[in-house]
């Protein structure tokens, strides 16, 4: 529903949709990818809307010199093809990262059996929240709309459940909405290792206070009893 009303404003706006996703799946095929889009609606969007569904990657490298970590980053086709990127993720918890929101939906744009490697290479924590916010700084999408309408609590992104929340949070800045995500689950900044990370390299926004919310107060945020992951 919340990528059906994100089409409907961009073809609105004058604009062609192009709904992609790039799980770590297999088959990476043509007719894998329409199975998947299948089972999660989106194929039923695309078809009413018109939109494109992207059933192909092409890996690309593209340097990235201004990265801190990383200066060369594989992406994929889709992303140097449209003008403008539009970040949708779901609120979750995740094992590894604590939180996965707008800046870890950008990992996207890695090519499927690409991810693992970076996963292998980048196994702490605070190594692959740098290469995220070097990512999100290469990605730098347009709008980023995070559906915390129905999130997932618990041990996630595999093992969680779903916890009705209420929200829509959008930014221009995909740490914004994931610093205002962070104060719905009742998960400090200093427990969020993103956050931690870009706190010490100087990005901002980090901690509540940086963000200017419009629509809500911060005590308005915080649900009560959310369920982090053990891990």
């Amino acid at each position: 529903a919340v990528v059906r009303a994100v089409v409907l404003l961009v073809q609105a706006a004058g604009g062609r949709a192009i709904i992609a996703d790039n799980p770590f799946v297999l088959p990476l095929t043509a007719g894998g990818w329409q199975s998947f889009y299948e089972r999660t609606g989106l194929a039923a969007v695309a078809a009413e809307t018109g939109a494109e569904l992207n059933t192909h990657v092409r890996p690309l490298q593209r340097p990235h010199p201004d990265g801190t970590l990383i200066k060369v980053v594989d992406t994929s086709s889709f992303l140097v093809e449209a003008d403008v990127v539009i970040s949708v993720p779901k609120l979750k918890t995740h094992g590894f990262m604590r939180y996965t929101g707008a800046v870890k939906n950008l990992f996207g744009v890695i090519p499927g059996l690409t991810k693992p490697g970076y996963h292998a290479r980048l196994a702490d924590t605070r190594r692959f929240c740098g290469m995220m916010l070097d990512l999100a700084a290469l990605v730098a999408p347009r709008l980023n709309i995070v559906d915390a309408v129905v999130a997932m609590e618990g041990e996630g992104p595999g093992g969680g459940d779903p916890r009705p929340v209420g929200w829509l949070l959008a930014s221009q800045d995909p740490l914004a909405v994931d610093v205002v995500a962070g104060e719905i689950m009742g998960l400090p900044w200093r427990d969020n290792p993103l956050l931690v990370e870009a706190e010490a390299r100087g990005t901002t926004p980090a901690r509540i206070e940086d963000v200017e919310l419009v629509g809500a107060e911060p005590a308005d945020l915080r649900v009560a009893d959310f369920r982090l992951p053990e891990t």
